[in-house]
């Protein structure tokens, strides 16, 4: 069995609040996130916004780390419904 490994590159933490806050632009499709607090990410371009809205997210996440893949997307947005945290965001490359 081929196993496939990861390592994180391009290090970027977000302060993330009640308002959308945007990564910088994103060169990989898999990226690492983790936040102590519950937040919500939506990916798009260099305009992308994130709201807590039905419409307004592609997925919520409970406090903790995750492996998440942007699908071609260049960027993404992030929101908390209360409080502030830091967003760590880690794009990920494949290991030769």
């Amino acid at each position: 069995m081929l196993e496939i490994i990861l390592s994180p590159i391009r290090p970027q933490e977000i302060s993330a609040s009640t308002t959308t806050a945007r990564s910088v632009a994103l060169q990989k499709d898999e990226i690492q996130v983790y936040c102590a607090s519950d937040f919500y990410i939506k990916f798009g371009d260099s305009t992308v916004t994130c709201t807590t809205s039905t419409t307004g997210y592609d997925k919520f996440c409970k406090a903790g780390h995750y492996d998440l893949n942007t699908r071609g997307k260049t960027h993404a947005a992030f929101i908390l419904g209360s409080s502030t945290a830091t967003i760590y965001l880690n794009e990920l490359t494949k290991n030769d």
